[in-house]
């Protein structure tokens, strides 16, 4: 996975017409197949600007933290439905997300909670959260 302008790999990340010069501060995700050098744009009708991404070996999506407005939120790629999903975290900005391959992705907002996902074998999304009591306390 290859994060990048709308411009890069020739342009197929964009999303305006070829008469509109692309916003290349829209950073976009890219699938790039090692074995055939072929790009996939999987975010291009994404509407959130992409600020990080991770693929996660422990679950194969990919899990991204994206910018739409003045709201920075989390989201998972199903790379099997190449579908993108809005993960629930009743929260209107998330500052940092965590992949492990040994355990759940992690978010964290400016409220100094940490919400852990973990999805069930019928594929749900299961939320564990901790409040960090006094982060300010040493």
């Amino acid at each position: 996975m290859i994060l990048a302008s709308p411009t890069a790999f020739e342009g197929i990340g964009q999303a305006v017409p070829d008469s509109v010069i692309p916003n290349n501060y829209d950073t976009q995700a890219y699938v790039l197949a090692l074995d055939s050098g072929s790009v996939e744009a999987i975010s291009r009708d994404f509407d959130p600007s992409i600020d990080e991404a991770v693929w996660s070996r422990r679950d194969g999506h990919i899990y991204a933290r994206a910018t739409r407005g003045s709201y920075r939120k989390l989201f998972r790629y199903d790379v099997g439905d190449r579908e993108w999903e809005e993960l629930e975290t009743q929260m209107e900005v998330v500052n940092e997300m965590m992949i492990s391959s040994r355990s759940c992705p992690c978010m964290r907002s400016t409220v100094s909670m940490t919400i852990c996902f973990r999805a069930s074998a019928s594929g749900t999304v299961c939320r564990n959260r901790f409040r960090i009591a006094r982060p300010w306390a040493r």
